[in-house]
């Protein structure tokens, strides 16, 4: 009986990691933003940075590498730095369709969300 349940529990995992790996992945840059970006002329973003986890020493080093990187990647582009986080592996930006190409095909980027307001709760 019990070698019966570890089998179908190992069919049900299998199923569920098997639709995982079918679903597309998550775009880098949403399309509605490149829109609105395209539309509006620019957006403000944060963009969270690739950086692997090692000690805080050198990871806050690894942080600003990457904030460099990414800068001078989208340096030919309008874009307008709104912030520069030095411990976490984020920047605030202000940037147009063509920064968000650039940040979109960038090996430093690991996603692009709308800078937005929201309510204190």
């Amino acid at each position: 009986m019990r070698a019966g349940r570890l089998h179908a529990f190992g069919l049900v995992l299998m199923g569920a990691v098997s639709a995982a790996a079918l679903e597309p992945p998550r775009p880098i840059v949403a399309a509605e933003l490149l829109a609105r970006a395209a539309g509006e002329g620019s957006v403000r973003v944060i963009v969270e940075l690739r950086v692997a986890a090692m000690p805080a020493d050198a990871r806050q080093r690894a942080i600003e590498m990457a904030q460099q990187a990414v800068l001078g990647e989208i340096s030919h582009t309008p874009h307008r730095v709104l912030r520069v986080y030095q411990t976490v592996p984020l920047l605030a930006l202000d940037v147009s369709a063509d920064a968000l190409r650039v940040l979109a095909s960038s090996a430093h980027v690991a996603a692009v969300q709308e800078d937005t307001l929201a309510a204190p709760q």
